[in-house]
């Protein structure tokens, strides 16, 4: 998951290992930023020269903490992934492997439009179908 200014960007993967996990950030997260994660090790080949990584160690209990005036916390990215599985389980019961990609951006959409009136959230996401028909044969397909 990705933040920018309290954007998130989403998408399923095959497996969570340093190689994978890295090339995402690499693509989607500017060099410069301050990355912010738990202690899970696939995070630890994340490059110095080009993020600074800053880590909270859930195993001692650790949650937030400040670190050079920063608020270093997993915890915004945890919510997300709250309520995404409890949106999941309430709303759809079970999602396919197949169409996971979709369950990501509507829930990311949901998300990053979260401050936006119901007027304002349909008109952008109306204005993002492109005039593109999905059809239940298309899904299915």
């Amino acid at each position: 998951m990705a933040q920018n200014k309290g954007e998130v960007r989403i998408l399923p993967v095959e497996n969570v290992t340093s190689k994978t996990l890295v090339s995402i950030i690499k693509e989607n997260v500017t060099a410069g930023s301050v990355v912010m994660s738990d202690e899970f090790r696939s995070y630890k080949k994340l490059p110095k020269e080009g993020y600074t990584h800053l880590t909270v160690n859930h195993a001692i209990k650790e949650y937030v903490r400040t670190e050079n005036g920063i608020s270093v916390s997993t915890n915004m990215a945890e919510n997300f992934w709250k309520n995404l599985k409890a949106g999941i389980d309430a709303i759809y019961i079970h999602v396919s492997k197949k169409h996971l990609d979709k369950y990501c951006d509507e829930f990311s959409f949901r998300y990053n439009t979260r401050k936006l009136t119901d007027t304002e959230r349909f008109t952008l996401w109306f204005g993002c179908c492109n005039n593109k028909r999905l059809t239940y044969k298309a899904i299915i397909a």
